[in-house]
């Protein structure tokens, strides 16, 4: 399995738009990097952000 994915995989996985998409990328905070104009999103980090999220906005 591949460690990194791009917007457009982390749209299509979670299913949101992509605009959607790059607006979480480019929350503070969120697991990417970014190399010139592309963004590297870290796979294994995504789900434990969001979680994070999840329980900071409902607590």
């Amino acid at each position: 399995m591949k460690k990194t994915m791009s917007v457009r995989e982390f749209s299509k996985k979670y299913n949101i738009g992509l605009n959607n998409a790059y607006k979480i990328v480019n929350t503070s905070g969120f697991p990417a990097i970014r190399v010139g104009r592309k963004i590297i999103i870290i796979r294994d980090q995504v789900d434990k952000w969001m979680l994070e999220k999840i329980n900071t906005t409902i607590n």
